[in-house]
């Protein structure tokens, strides 16, 4: 098992073993990416659209396989960092620095992790303690006044306890010149009000008295003030509206080998997050806050019942609180969920063939709204040999289930201006199935392929839309959409690792399956703002050079596509799509024994297109960066 994946199944398994298909990003290969923000860095992985609304400090939402935000669970540390209110995780407001790996799973995920796992769940782990005593400290400066500046250490006060702990502070005016075309007309201009200015700081701790327990705690606070200019009419219209947030999360979790077959864990987070809005001179003037607090705990128990077979068992509980001046009043939901989920994997079926079960199911309650039932069975047939160049292998992989997403504050009680909520909205009710096959062959190194079949379809889609008039809003759930697509994933990495070149490709088809009508026009076409199609192709190099204080050059070049996306329902009117083109070059140095630097150098957009992700929000022509990093080291290791 060369790379360990919990988020698919609920416990550790191989990637090539998992009944979903996985991505997968480490530490060393998100430095390596283009960007300082979440959003960024996941771009270019399959089957993903991240919105971003402006350059710099502006919302990042990410969705998969033609879903929305909503519809995309977002965990850090296994907390869910989703807002109550909206239903979206800001993926801006997640600091890079404290991030180890990441795990994409792309698929249904209701029957292990409950509400809004629809499209896909993404788990994010943080650092956790170097095996040496160590401080980190970068500083990078970059195109549009961005500037940043972190610290970051790991000691080991003792044996048992290991320690990480840092901080950050990032600016940036954001005031970048864009290119847009706009009837016709190419427009030249500078995109205004979208500066910002951001501090984050986080501890983390690990006790470890032997290898049979752990417990981990993670205290982090984000606060990011930025402007929110809307979208572009003309140079002298555009607004004035800022946002500032607060976001603090508290994760903690033990584990214990009760026996050797049984093994206990238990978890809790905390995600307290406010928002201010102030918008005077916007259609809707607005100066509104908000207020969130998301409180769970889970526990769950494991049994081993042989070498590759387990069943875990699980109660959730949670409460959610909102209140805001753009609410009905403070509001509280309380959730309860229990989910069973085992992994069958008996002895061989033929020479050389594993075939892997994965049957699970989750009974969730959300007060004020329907419960729901969530099963899933998911399937891994692996088959490995012996070719002429080494061992090779093969995998089928499918998941068929259930997923649901319970409408958010916001849709149940909005009480502001342009619209009201609506209480008797019921859940969204997913159906999803995939079907896969990865070919892993060692042919002048090793190349992995895999090619994913998928298909959604959700009943009870919750859109909002007019009431009485285009100035007041109300959500209502409106009928069947379906999404299929296929994802195509190449890898090839060269003997000795020194090379990576790959690319993956996506066909979005998410389409509206219910009629306002006879005749409606809008029946049967693509989704607004769902992309047809995405795409990246990239090549990172990696030498070890050993030449004096010279240890490594790395250089990484990617390109990302997005295809055309429809802004009316009748499918008239498109954004045209982009390719866009980004390098990075990193040199690792090491000056002492105990010192080490890194510095890296990225161009974005490198061919200077113009382009728009959402609808009149303009992004930013080539722009550059420059970061520098210094580790320093002390004594032995920690452990």
């Amino acid at each position: 098992m060369k790379e360990v994946v919990v988020t698919a199944t609920g416990s550790p398994v191989a990637i090539s073993s998992s009944p979903s298909r996985v991505t997968q990003l480490s530490r060393e290969s998100i430095e390596m990416m283009n960007g300082s923000s979440l959003g960024l860095i996941l771009r270019d992985a399959p089957g993903v659209f991240v919105r971003e609304y402006v350059a710099g400090g502006a919302l990042q939402t990410v969705s998969f396989r033609g879903m929305a935000g909503e519809q995309t669970l977002v965990l850090l540390d296994g907390a869910t960092i989703n807002n109550v209110q909206l239903g979206l995780a800001d993926l801006r407001l997640v600091p890079v620095d404290q991030i180890e790996r990441i795990e994409l799973v792309r698929g249904g995920g209701s029957s292990l992790y409950g509400a809004n796992a629809v499209g896909g769940v993404i788990n994010i782990m943080t650092n956790t303690a170097s095996r040496r005593s160590e401080t980190v400290l970068d500083a990078s400066s970059g195109s549009f006044g961005t500037s940043r500046i972190g610290v970051r250490s790991s000691y080991a006060p003792s044996q048992d306890v290991q320690l990480t702990l840092g901080s950050s502070t990032e600016t940036g005016s954001g005031n970048y010149p864009f290119s847009l075309l706009q009837q016709g007309v190419a427009v030249d201009a500078v995109r205004s009000n979208v500066d910002y200015r951001g501090y984050d700081a986080y501890i983390k701790s690990d006790w470890l008295p032997s290898a049979k327990k752990h417990a981990h705690l993670l205290l982090s606070y984000q606060s990011l003030d930025r402007g929110t200019p809307g979208p572009f009419l003309t140079a002298s219209s555009q607004r004035l509206a800022r946002q500032a947030d607060d976001d603090l999360l508290a994760v903690g979790s033990v584990s214990s080998d009760i026996t050797g077959r049984v093994q206990f864990s238990a978890s809790a987070g905390f995600h307290d997050t406010y928002e201010h809005y102030a918008d005077f001179l916007g259609v809707f003037p607005a100066d509104n806050f908000y207020r969130n607090i998301l409180s769970t705990l889970t526990s769950r128990f494991r049994y081993e019942i042989a070498e590759r077979s387990a069943i875990t068992a699980g109660v959730e509980v949670g409460r959610a609180d909102a209140n805001g001046n753009a609410l009905d009043g403070e509001k509280t939901q309380t959730h309860e969920g229990v989910f069973l989920a085992s992994e069958i994997s008996p002895d061989s079926i033929a020479s050389q063939m594993i075939a892997s079960l994965f049957p699970s199911v989750r009974y969730d309650y959300f007060a004020g709204v329907d419960d729901a039932w969530s099963p899933k069975l998911g399937l891994n047939l692996r088959f490995s040999g012996t070719g002429p160049d080494g061992n090779f292998s093969f995998s089928l992989h499918s998941t068929l289930g259930r997923d649901f997403r319970p409408p958010t504050f916001n849709e149940l009680y909005y009480a502001g201006a342009g619209g009201r909520g609506n209480p008797a909205l019921v859940p969204e009710r997913s159906v999803s199935f995939d079907l896969g096959l990865t070919i892993e062959y060692p042919l002048a190194g090793v190349q992995d392929f895999d090619a994913t079949y998928y298909s959604i379809t959700t009943r009870d889609r919750i859109l909002w839309q007019p009431a009485s008039s285009q100035f007041d809003w109300r959500p209502v759930n409106v009928g069947k959409t379906v999404s299929r697509g296929l994802e195509l994933e190449y890898q090839w990495t060269l003997p000795g690792g020194w090379l990576e070149f790959g690319g993956n490709y996506a066909l979005l088809d998410a389409r509206k399956k219910f009629s306002s009508g006879a005749g409606d026009p809008t029946y049967d076409k693509q989704l607004v703002y769902v992309p047809l199609e995405t795409g990246d192709i990239g090549a990172t190099i990696g030498l070890p050079v050993h030449d004096y204080m010279l240890r490594r050059l790395r250089m990484r070049i990617a390109g990302e596509y997005v295809g055309d996306r429809y802004t009316v329902e009748d499918n008239s009117v498109a954004v045209p799509g982009y390719f866009l083109l980004n390098c990075k070059l990193g040199l690792d140095l090491q000056i002492t024994d105990d010192l080490g630097m890194q510095i890296r150098y990225e161009v974005g957009n490198l061919t200077n297109e113009s382009y728009e992700v959402i609808p009149r929000y303009p992004m930013p022509l080539r722009n550059h960066s420059l970061s520098f990093s210094i580790t320093k080291t002390y004594g032995g290791e920690n452990r």
